[in-house]
């Protein structure tokens, strides 16, 4: 951990004072909070043709994304079921794996386009 920003001991008894300086804390605080804040939604919903392949992605759309939940309307029941049973696993670990900064735990998939 850096120096700067270490606790002063409990019994500290120095004549140095023991306040940080805000230029010394502030970058590491910065980014760390830029690379949690790295990708926007948006950036999720464009990636998913990348990630299912062009001719999947016509027949699906990626609609929104939050609290780490990717929601998809895919044209019919059979390529909702391809989904569901074959290939949730493999898209979640692929989206975990191109966007590693951000909460990912589920896709929800619904029949149909709004």
């Amino acid at each position: 951990m850096n120096a700067a920003l270490k606790r002063t001991p409990k019994n500290y008894d120095g004549s140095t004072p023991t306040g940080k300086k805000l230029c010394d804390l502030l970058p590491q605080v910065l980014s760390k909070i830029s690379k949690r804040c790295s990708h926007s939604p948006s950036e999720i919903l464009a990636a998913w043709p990348d990630i299912v392949g062009e001719r999947i992605g016509k027949m699906s759309e990626a609609i929104r994304y939050g609290d780490g939940i990717l929601e998809v309307h895919v044209k019919n029941s059979t390529l909702y079921s391809l989904f569901v049973e074959h290939e949730k696993c493999r898209l979640v670990a692929a989206f975990r794996k191109k966007f590693p900064n951000i909460p990912f735990s589920d896709i929800l998939f619904k029949i149909g386009r709004n």
